[in-house]
């Protein structure tokens, strides 16, 4: 995740610098994965809020996984999971991806001079820094 985050900074490396972190781009966004434009996803501001809300729907998927376990639980005591630790492998995973969670939240917030002399976002120069759909990328 760190080597996708160094690589994203406005830096020139060489051809082998730049394949050997491209390699792990996917660690930084596991969205990248999946085509989101075959969903509807297309323009930046959605997969913005995609990435956004990804960590509240893995903590839905776990709380759903925690509810059944205790539903089943009650005929098969075994199969009862335990809240404490259904919440530390929730935590434990959000640790994991802490860095492409913090890179994710401050995108909004990187831009980069243009040719032009205005200021354009460093992950998608179409959104103009200041400007009104910037701005509205912020609430």
């Amino acid at each position: 995740q760190i080597m996708q985050v160094i690589y994203r900074t406005d830096t020139s490396f060489t051809e082998t610098a730049s394949g050997t972190m491209r390699i792990f781009a996917w660690t930084r966004d596991l969205l990248s994965l999946v085509n989101l434009g075959c969903y509807g996803f297309r323009s930046f501001s959605s997969k913005l809020i995609l990435h956004s809300v990804g960590p509240v729907f893995v903590f839905v998927a776990y709380l759903v996984v925690w509810g059944a376990s205790q539903l089943v639980g009650r005929c098969y005591p075994s199969l009862k999971m335990e809240g404490n630790r259904t919440a530390n492998c929730f935590f434990s995973m959000i640790l994991a991806f802490f860095t492409g969670i913090a890179d994710t939240t401050f995108t909004v917030f990187k831009c980069i001079r243009s040719p032009n002399g205005k200021y354009s976002l460093v992950s998608d120069r179409s959104i103009l820094c200041y400007e009104e759909e910037w701005n509205w990328l912020l609430a």
